[in-house]
């Protein structure tokens, strides 16, 4: 439940662009998306930030791979 209420709030654009005004607050998706202008979309800038964005969660997920196959398998055994 952490890792997918984690996943929500790390992905979270609705909510934060109506709240976030100014350019210094925003969020890295709001960010992400206002990188696509009507001149253009710079698809190397989009995928290093989207790369970047998506780093930590993949480096969360390895160091706790062991725990996470654990939670995944624990209802599927059943004890003898």
């Amino acid at each position: 439940m952490a890792m997918l209420g984690f996943m929500a709030y790390w992905g979270e654009y609705g909510f934060a662009s109506m709240i976030v005004e100014t350019q210094g607050k925003y969020t890295a998706t709001i960010g992400l998306v206002r990188q696509m202008t009507t001149m253009g979309v710079s698809f190397n800038v989009i995928g290093a930030a989207a790369t970047m964005m998506a780093a930590p969660m993949f480096i969360f997920l390895m160091l706790m791979q062991k725990q996470f196959v654990r939670g995944m398998t624990a209802g599927a055994l059943k004890d003898a």
